[in-house]
C-alpha cells in the first residue's frame, strides 16, 4: 500500500548518540561485540564508541575525526582496545567552547580532539598508536554520566573512582599538538587496598605539549605508577615539559624513564607520602 504523506518535524546536524561505530547500553553479560579491521573517516563526531558495553575494537583506522576517536562514555564500560590507528583527530579546547562548564555537566564530553577519550577506566588499551591530535592523544579521567556510579568487577560493583585503568601497555604517540597523556585523577585507596594504576611501555616523540606545555600532564595523581616510558623531542631545539603536573602528586613511581630533547624533563613536587624516581635517562 502507499505510505502515507509525512515530513521531518527536524532536520538537525551533529546529533548526539549518532556515531559511526556505537555499542549503546549493551550491558556486560553477554558474548563481546568485536569491531576489526574497520576505517572510519571524517565524522563529525567521534568515531568508535563504547557506552556501557563490553566490546572490543582491535585493528581499526580512525582519520579526521572531530572530538575524540576512540571512546568509553558513561564511566562502566567493560572491554578491550588494542592495535588501533587514530589519525588526525581534531577538535576545540574549553576557552575556544561556549558555556563548556554547562556542556560538561551535561555529559558533554570528549569535544577536544583526543585520540582516545576514556571515562570508562575497566578497558585495556594496548599497542595502539595516536597521530596528530589537537589535543592530549590519551585522554583519561574519571568522570560518569547517566547516573552510573560503579563498575561490575568480579560480580560486584566498585565506585567508579576506585578502579584502576585494567591495562595500558604499548601506546604510542608521535606529532600530537596537545600533548600526550592526560590524566584528571589517580585511583584513591581503597580500604587496606592500594590499586595502583600503571602504564608501561609508552613511546612518545615529537609531539607538541599542551597545558603549559606538558606532554605528560596530570591532576590530583594518586598511586599511579609508569614503567619504560620514552619521551623524546627536538635535541637540537628542546621545548615543553616531558612530565609535569597541574597539581598535588601522591605516590607516584616513574620506573626506566627516559626522557631527552625537551626544555624540562621532569616537574615532580612533594606533597604527600612517597614518589619515586629509578632508573631514570634524562
Amino acid at each position: 500500500s502507499e505510505a502515507p504523506d509525512a515530513e521531518a518535524t527536524h532536520i538537525g546536524t551533529n546529533q548526539a548518540a549518532r556515531y559511526p561505530v556505537h555499542f549503546h547500553r549493551a550491558g556486560f553479560n553477554e558474548k563481546l561485540g568485536r569491531v576489526t579491521e574497520c576505517v572510519v573517516n571524517s565524522s563529525p563526531g567521534w568515531g568508535y564508541v563504547n557506552h556501557s558495553s563490553n566490546a572490543v575494537m582491535e585493528d581499526n583506522i580512525a582519520y579526521g575525526v572531530y572530538g575524540s576517536s576512540f571512546i568509553t562514555e558513561a564511566g562502566d564500560e567493560h572491554g578491550v582496545f588494542k592495535a588501533n590507528m587514530a589519525i588526525a583527530t581534531r577538535g576545540v579546547g574549553r576557552s575556544d567552547v561556549r558555556d563548556w562548564k554547562q556542556r560538561e555537566r551535561d555529559g558533554d564530553w570528549g569535544f577536544q580532539g583526543n585520540g582516545f577519550w576514556i571515562l570508562g577506566f575497566y578497558v585495556d588499551v594496548v599497542d595502539n598508536i595516536v597521530n596528530g591530535s589537537s589535543n592530549f592523544a590519551y585522554a583519561l579521567t574519571k568522570k560518569t554520566i547517566d547516573d552510573v556510579t560503579g563498575v561490575i568487577e568480579d560480580d560486584k560493583e566498585v565506585n567508579h573512582s576506585n578502579v584502576p585503568i585494567k591495562t595500558f601497555v604499548g601506546n604510542i604517540a608521535y606529532g600530537n599538538s596537545g600533548g600526550v597523556i592526560g590524566i584528571l585523577s589517580g585511583t584513591r585507596k581503597r580500604g587496606n587496598d592500594l590499586k595502583h594504576e600503571t602504564f608501561t611501555n609508552t613511546l612518545a616523540y615529537a609531539n607538541h605539549g599542551a597545558n603549559n606545555g606538558e606532554l605528560f600532564s596530570w591532576w590530583y595523581p594518586y598511586n599511579i605508577t609508569m614503567k619504560n616510558t620514552t619521551i623524546v623531542g627536538d635535541i637540537h631545539n628542546p621545548k615543553y615539559t616531558g612530565i609535569g603536573s597541574q597539581t598535588k602528586l601522591r605516590k607516584t613511581n616513574l620506573i626506566n624513564t627516559k626522557i631527552e630533547g625537551l626544555r624540562v624533563g621532569l616537574v615532580l613536587p612533594i606533597y604527600q607520602g612517597k614518589n619515586t624516581i629509578r632508573d631514570g635517562y634524562f
